[in-house]
């Protein structure tokens, strides 16, 4: 998906382009007869969860999700102070505390990482003052498919018009996490013959197969997989649509850094509304919604710097 931002206006534009990776095999056809949640837990009158925003990130080395854990008493009132120490389940991504305690809102954060293995890691966070802990689980998925491997169980078949060679196929991403359900367009690009279908899925190990049946013409004969890229849905591209951003409104600065957020994902927001305020060099602003609808998603959290005609959120409209 493309997003255009105009940073004088901050008019959103979108649109798509779909790539496509793919390989080939040959086969040589000769003469007939030759040769694979939150928890709230609760200690001294005191209560903590812990969440993760967004739960499910990809497996790049990049991507990045907030951790939360608010400590609150029994009549749901924020505790500060205490002290909260954060763990991850694996060495799979990379976890940095943001807060040593919890603040006047009885929330500490931390910043996790996305490593690049699919799979599932467990961030814990611990009060040791209270002696409590609470968890949430982040899901790690595969990147857009970057790599697609075949082999065929004979690379040499008579041509008699029935022999078969078996064509295997796995796709994977940029750092060869198996991508499931990817679709697996084939064809015949060179020579002739026969495939027992011309597309299908990968299953959850990124493979899928294929049968090519020998013509009666010797020769070689050129086999292509192809995997093309989703094109996103209308939902998709208008939710895109609702970009937040910092335009070219001042001149005087080209970063800054997200104050505070005065609305969560999910909150209901009206154009005008304050959403975010912002610091730079020159100053503090408020960053105000241009559509009436919801908010999706948060990019850009609390103390994240920013670029100017970066996305700091998504406001679906309504």
């Amino acid at each position: 998906m493309i997003i255009a931002k105009d940073l004088q206006t901050g008019n959103v534009g979108v649109g798509y382009v779909t790539a496509h990776v793919s390989s080939s095999i040959d086969i040589t056809l000769t003469q007939p007869n030759v040769a694979a949640r939150h928890l709230r837990t609760v200690g001294r009158g005191v209560y903590i969860q812990v969440t993760a925003t967004p739960e499910k990130l990809t497996a790049d080395g990049v991507s990045k999700s907030r951790i939360r854990a608010k400590v609150t008493d029994v009549r749901n009132q924020p505790v500060a102070g205490e002290r909260i120490v954060f763990s991850m389940s694996s060495n799979n991504g990379k976890l940095v505390a943001l807060d040593q305690k919890t603040d006047i809102r009885g929330v500490a954060e931390a910043e996790y990482t996305a490593g690049k293995e699919i799979g599932t890691v467990i961030i814990t966070a611990l009060d040791s003052d209270a002696g409590i802990s609470g968890s949430t689980m982040i899901i790690l998925m595969s990147d857009a498919p970057a790599k697609v491997y075949m082999t065929a169980s004979t690379l040499t078949l008579p041509a008699d018009g029935k022999s078969k060679s078996n064509i295997s196929v796995k796709v994977s991403d940029i750092n060869d996490n198996p991508n499931q359900g990817a679709v697996v367009e084939y064809s015949i690009v060179k020579g002739k013959g026969n495939l027992d279908t011309d597309v299908n899925e990968t299953d959850r190990n990124g493979e899928t197969e294929n049968s090519y049946r020998a013509s009666m013409t010797p020769g070689v004969v050129t086999i292509q997989a192809r995997v093309t890229s989703r094109i996103p849905s209308e939902d998709e591209l208008n939710r895109a649509k609702g970009t937040i951003f910092v335009g070219e409104v001042y001149t005087d600065f080209e970063t800054g850094e997200i104050k505070e957020w005065y609305k969560e994902a999910g909150d209901d927001v009206t154009k005008g509304d304050a959403l975010l305020k912002i610091s730079t060099e020159v100053g503090e602003f408020v960053v105000t919604a241009k559509e009436t609808g919801k908010l999706y998603s948060v990019k850009k959290y609390k103390r994240d710097k920013f670029a100017v005609g970066e996305t700091l959120g998504i406001i679906e409209k309504q």
